[in-house]
């Protein structure tokens, strides 16, 4: 058993779901990585860890787009958008890190500013608990 599930677990809660949240391939995108092969990579590793973790769901946070070259992450934004509507495992609960850069949500042509990481935090967490109570996870 995991620290955090026996930290629960001794102090009263009951663990209904377990689930993990993801966002990563921004530099997928910089190194060009085909959108099969980060889709079959990045599928093969969530179904890996879920199952050996005993995770039942993915609530996936899409990355954004480079500050400097718009287009850069838009395969790897596809293919993460082909994932979710393909494994019904892995929910979509947030697009719009690629949204800042126009927003002025970026402070380096990668990482956004910490307003721009809490937003996506509220956002993120309001869709996962709606999927949650909607679907009765």
């Amino acid at each position: 058993m995991k620290s955090g599930e026996r930290w629960l677990l001794n102090h009263g809660y009951y663990i209904k779901l377990k689930g993990m949240v993801w966002c990563q391939g921004c530099t997928d995108g910089d190194l060009h990585t085909s959108p099969e092969i980060y889709k079959a990579r990045t599928a093969r590793f969530i179904h890996s860890y879920c199952q050996e973790c005993d995770i039942r769901k993915c609530f996936l946070i899409q990355i954004g787009n480079h500050r400097d070259d718009r287009m850069l992450y838009v395969p790897i934004q596809q293919a993460q958008e082909e994932l979710a509507r393909e494994n019904e495992d892995i929910i979509l609960v947030s697009s719009s890190f690629k949204t800042f850069a126009d927003r002025g949500l970026m402070k380096d042509e990668f990482h956004y500013c910490q307003k721009g990481y809490n937003l996506i935090g509220e956002e993120a967490g309001k869709n996962t608990g709606r999927m949650i109570r909607f679907y009765q996870l």
